[in-house]
């Protein structure tokens, strides 16, 4: 990927602070790379419960090429053979390409968007629960956001979705009050995480040019 004014520039492969049997890589905004992504997303999609189908928006591989190429980050985790079993999207919602931003705390009143990245759209390949896939993909998420000025990490989680809620948690998240958007029939919660942009300075990972 060409680092631009508006997208990532790569920096040195790094490892997560929690292990785990995968590389963390971004995705380019190339076919190959946006259709491993797509792949997955059907799969994460397609696994989730019938009361759960909005848990995971649904993404489609315009959405994720116009979200890299604005300058956003999207996070595959990969085995040893290449495969993708993991991955996110990380907004800086400043920027364009970001999608079902509705509701977060950015804005007048709240956190400055340029202040804040948003973890959206995370999922695992079947078989990967428990293994440190998921805390690997949050820990470089954090990682990047820190490394560009970002002070706030956001996510949205549905209140019935406990081990989302667990999952963020256990991450140094804390769960906001439950809460309604607008359009929207189930309640959420929006979680929180303050970070240093210091506290990786010895590790980079990326940088937005």
């Amino acid at each position: 990927m060409t680092a631009t004014a508006h997208s990532p520039a790569l920096a040195p492969q790094v490892k997560p602070r929690f292990a785990a049997a995968a590389r963390i890589e971004p995705v380019a905004a190339t076919n190959h790379d946006i259709g491993q992504f797509i792949r997955l997303h059907q799969q994460v999609l397609a696994a989730l419960p019938a009361h759960g189908r909005h848990w995971v928006k649904r993404r489609l591989f315009s959405d994720i090429r116009n979200h890299v190429r604005n300058g956003n980050v999207a996070l595959g985790a990969f085995d040893a053979a290449g495969n993708m079993i993991g991955q996110l999207l990380l907004t800086f919602p400043d920027l364009r390409g970001g999608k079902n931003l509705l509701g977060y705390p950015v804005g007048p009143g709240t956190h400055a968007p340029e202040h804040c990245a948003i973890v959206q759209t995370v999922g695992l390949a079947p078989g990967q629960n428990g293994k440190g896939v998921m805390s690997a993909l949050l820990d470089a998420a954090q990682m990047i956001a820190a490394e560009n000025g970002r002070a706030h990490l956001l996510a949205k989680t549905d209140l019935e979705n406990t081990d989302s809620i667990r999952l963020f948690k256990h991450a140094g998240y804390t769960p906001g009050p439950e809460t309604a958007v607008a359009g929207e029939a189930y309640k959420c919660v929006f979680m929180h995480k303050p970070i240093a942009a210091a506290m990786f300075a010895d590790q980079p990972f990326l940088k937005i040019a």
